[in-house]
């Protein structure tokens, strides 16, 4: 049975520091399911299909990650998608702290889902181990959207 997670968020613009958890994802877990939360009540940058276009883009050489949608609960979605983990970057303490929260609560619902909370590494800097700042990588954009 192949190890599935999903990565949640909404995705909007999708950055290098996404781009980064899905490759050390891809570790870890032989497919990942990119969910992206449809919430109407919540303003975005960009609509849902420019979000999914943009994604479809920056994801082309990532043959095991599929896009979808989803509404309601991540844990639930998860445990729809049969997903034994679920992806989250954490740029900053108060990240960690709300996920792992997240986490307790979601570990009530369902037992079997692992989380695996990772920081965004900066591309550039990867070569000699530094990494850069969460908030800068956070809003670096996926450069194959630039050239598309």
């Amino acid at each position: 049975m192949p190890k599935i997670a999903i990565y949640p968020g909404s995705f909007d613009p999708v950055t290098n520091g996404h781009l980064d958890i899905i490759e050390r994802g891809l570790k870890l877990f032989d497919k990942i399911i990119i969910a992206i939360l449809t919430n109407p009540g919540k303003q975005f940058l960009f609509t849902l299909e420019e979000r999914m276009q943009m994604l479809e883009v920056c994801l082309k050489k990532f043959p095991n990650v599929k896009i979808d949608t989803f509404n309601g609960l991540t844990v639930d979605y998860a445990a729809q998608c049969n997903a034994q983990g679920i992806l989250r970057g954490l740029r900053a303490l108060s990240d960690f702290e709300y996920e792992f929260q997240m986490a307790l609560m979601n570990l009530d619902i369902y037992q079997f889902i692992n989380y695996q909370g990772s920081r965004p590494v900066r591309r550039q800097h990867q070569r000699d181990g530094a990494t850069g700042s969460g908030e800068e990588n956070q809003r670096e954009i996926c450069p194959e959207q630039l050239t598309e």
